[in-house]
């Protein structure tokens, strides 16, 4: 099996990288299966939908960010330590208990 293309944009302009950004998502195809990582879950989705305008709809295209990837990806060797990623909301509560604790 060979492995997809693998390429680095190196590009001054913020707006020339989400082009060519653009430009590589459409050369792939609608339904490829195709990962895209973003700042935030927004940023992702943006691009996604700037590049599907005028294509009509992808199916194979899923977004994340860069700190759900790798909860997905830590997730089966977390669940086998018998271990489960948090949140920020659990990691604010221990934090706050322990404050408590100290008063």
């Amino acid at each position: 099996m060979n492995a997809p293309p693998r390429e680095i944009v190196w590009l001054p302009s913020a707006e020339a990288r989400l082009v060519r950004a653009r430009e590589w998502l459409r050369a792939r195809g609608r339904s490829a299966t195709v990962l895209v990582v973003g700042a935030s879950a927004e940023s992702a989705g943006d691009l996604v939908r700037a590049a599907s305008i005028g294509e009509g709809a992808s199916f194979g295209w899923h977004r994340l960010t860069l700190g759900r990837l790798a909860a997905q990806l830590a997730a089966p060797s977390l669940a086998s330590d018998g271990l489960t990623a948090v949140g920020g909301l659990v990691l604010e509560a221990a934090c706050a208990r322990v404050v408590h604790s100290l008063a």
